[in-house]
């Protein structure tokens, strides 16, 4: 996925941009992982608002990945 890439090549706000992307596009799998992603890289900046959100969305998906994204959500609720 692009916006891995571009996390990885340490341009967040692409990365950011590109899991946008990919949500708005509803596309089976990859808007819940996109959304997941999402959530990771916003609480990794310290977004925790905006990474429940990502979180919330990938969970209410029901797709495969959002096991990830429940047990990040949890974190965030006890934390």
């Amino acid at each position: 996925m692009l916006g891995n890439l571009l996390k990885n090549e340490g341009d967040r706000p692409g990365a950011r941009a590109a899991y946008e992307r990919a949500i708005a596009s509803g596309l089976g799998s990859r808007a819940p992982e996109a959304a997941r992603d999402l959530g990771v890289t916003l609480l990794d900046a310290g977004d925790t608002v905006g990474a429940a959100e990502a979180f919330r969305y990938a969970i209410d998906s029901r797709h495969a990945s959002s096991g990830t994204a429940r047990a990040s959500r949890r974190s965030l609720d006890s934390g």
